[in-house]
This record gives structure tokens, sequence and C-alpha cells, in this order.
């Protein structure tokens, strides 16, 4: 089973690395949905700098456990104020889905590699 935390880890890890690079770059598209979602651009900054530093934490994790718990936990957070602000301006299931699925897989990481710790 730490070999699938593991993967996960790593597959996440990328996925967040490329989004919160897209947040921190100013993406057009990720621009615009901070607009739909009435947020200001220094929550996309943030939002950007939280994603990367879990997606470095999640990466790390492969060898330090404290820190894929520590990253779970940031992304876990960060995709509650996801789903929340979503919610907020009355989004469809379709958009709010993502944020519960990567919420989800940290949950799945951290119960994977809780036993470990």
């Amino acid at each position: 089973m730490a070999n699938l935390a593991i993967i996960l880890q790593l597959l996440l890890g990328v996925a967040f690395l490329i989004i919160g690079g897209m947040k921190l770059a100013g993406a057009p598209r990720v621009k615009e949905n901070f607009r739909h979602l009435k947020l200001s651009p220094k929550v996309r900054l943030i939002a950007g700098v939280v994603e990367v530093v879990g997606a470095v934490g999640l990466l790390a994790g492969v060898v330090s456990l404290e820190s894929s718990i520590v990253a779970c936990a940031l992304l876990i957070l960060t995709m509650i104020g996801a789903f929340f602000s979503h919610l907020r301006v009355k989004d469809p299931l379709l958009k709010v889905l993502p944020s519960l699925v990567m919420l989800a897989l940290m949950l799945a990481i951290i119960a994977l590699r809780w036993p470990i710790l």
C-alpha cells in the first residue's frame, strides 16, 4: 500500500506543481477563474505559492514521511478553500468536483502513509 501512496504523491506533486505554477504565472484561464470566484489576484498568488510548496512537500515526501503528511494537510486545507469558493458562487457540481477529488486523494495518501509513521 505504501507504493500506491508514493505513486499518488508523485502524480499529485507534479499536478500541483503545474496548477500552482499556472496560478503564479498568471495564466489567462486561471485569472478568469479567480475573477469568476470573486477572489483577488493576491489570493491567486497565495494559492499558487501554497500549491507549489505543497507539491514540493509531496515530492519530498517520497523519502520523508513527515513531509508527505504536512504537505497533504496543507493541500487539504487549500482544497477545502477551493470547495467553499465554488459553493459561494453557486458553481455546478462539475466545477466543484476537482477540488473534492484532490481532497479525497490527499486523504487517501494520509491513510496509506499513516500506519508507517
